[in-house]
């Protein structure tokens, strides 16, 4: 968290030097695909907001933290991944132009997933995202974060 959409595409960028491997922030629509776990749902767990969840503003006692909660702090979705669910918005590759998405050129914001430890629980949903001219690339909140890809070629 706390890290702005250039940070992150400068850590992927040191981690794929020093692995040898290929690492990138996830599209939208890898973002999704991992966060719902497999489901059709609304949320990973199923149709309706439950609390405990995942770290949000109005957990009414359903988590313990006052902010951002540790990594694995809630359970995992079917693919084992945690915290898609409320803690951090998470930057992804999207790119866009103050309108709608950019086909290249002018780049101005990006977008992130899920939502973040300030959200309610219904903003938790994985189809979730910050809309467009709400998040520039340079800013750094400490509700945004970001999750990383691994290229399989």
């Amino acid at each position: 968290m706390c890290v702005n959409w250039y940070d992150a595409i400068r850590y992927v960028q040191w981690l794929s030097a020093k692995t040898g491997q290929k690492y990138r922030l996830p599209t939208e629509a890898e973002w999704e695909y991992a966060a719902r776990g497999g489901t059709t749902t609304p949320w990973f767990w199923g149709n309706r907001a439950r609390d405990g969840s995942g770290a949000h503003a109005n957990s009414n006692g359903g988590d313990r933290w006052t902010r951002t909660a540790p990594v694995g702090s809630f359970r995992a979705n079917r693919f084992g991944f945690h915290d898609t669910a409320g803690n951090v918005w998470e930057w992804t590759r999207a790119c866009m132009d103050g309108s709608g998405y950019a086909t290249g050129g002018d780049c101005r914001f990006g977008t992130a997933r899920g939502e973040s430890w300030r959200g309610d629980i219904e903003d938790m949903r994985s189809s979730n995202r910050i809309t467009a001219n709400s998040l520039p690339y340079p800013i750094r909140k400490d509700d945004v974060g970001f999750r990383i890809a691994r290229g399989l070629d």
